[in-house]
């Protein structure tokens, strides 16, 4: 797995500050603590601008970056916000189980599940993945092993596909159709995968035994030959 996680270190946060063309103070934040990034995105919803938050790689080729504009941001959905995310190929735990028949996958795993403090333009790195002109689907995965489409015809474009979020969750760029792997997925012949499996478990004992009722009247009939034919000599 090549994925790669913003954490608590001992070094401090990178901080830069610009100006963009329009005058509009940018604001770009190396998340590496939760501090720095409210901290900024704090100031932002105050005095305006705005702020980009990266993680892994470097700061001009993040893994992942969420541009906010300060007039969007919500003060009070800063509290307790947490931006650590990551980005890898496959997750961890339960959705690399439920992906492990998907032949290529990015997922994002937000540390904290919860809104956004505003919508974000948000950046993931695809190339390892994907090519440019690639064309995926956003997916979000649930708790309960489920799949759901957020969004389609997502394109990658210079290694990283664009999305604008407003909720941290963990979700997955992939050009198949992930619904199909959730539990309980009705399929083309519209019948439940997952009763199928059920049906068939459960019918083997009843196999067995017919199986071996079938043996043992075989046996009873050539023994039952057997001492006719001899009777009869």
């Amino acid at each position: 797995d090549t994925g790669s996680a913003a954490s608590a270190g001992s070094a401090p946060a990178q901080v830069v500050e610009r100006q963009a063309a329009d005058g509009t103070r940018v604001v770009i934040v190396e998340a590496t603590t939760a501090g720095a990034a409210v901290e900024q995105l704090e100031r932002a919803a105050d005095e305006g601008g705005d702020v980009t938050l990266w993680y892994g790689g470097s700061m001009d080729s993040p893994d992942i970056s969420m541009e906010f504009v300060g007039s969007d941001l919500d003060a009070s959905a800063l509290a307790g916000f947490d931006p650590t995310a990551r980005v890898s190929k496959k997750g961890e735990g339960s959705i690399a189980e439920a992906l492990a028949s998907a032949k290529r996958t990015v997922v994002v795993t937000f540390a904290k599940p919860g809104k956004l403090p505003a919508t974000a333009d948000v950046y993931v790195r695809s190339s390892l993945v994907f090519g440019d002109g690639d064309v995926v689907g956003l997916y979000r995965y649930s708790d309960d092993g489920t799949f759901t489409l957020v969004k389609d015809g997502v394109k990658v474009s210079d290694g990283y596909a664009r999305l604008a979020l407003d909720e941290a969750a963990t979700y997955v760029l992939c050009d198949e159709d992930l619904t199909a792997l959730g539990p309980g997925h009705v399929d083309a012949s519209g019948v439940d995968a997952t009763q199928v499996d059920t049906q068939a478990e459960s019918g083997a004992p009843y196999l067995a035994v017919f199986i071996v009722a079938a043996v043992a009247v075989v046996a009873f009939a050539v023994a039952y030959a057997l001492r006719k034919r001899e009777g009869a000599e």
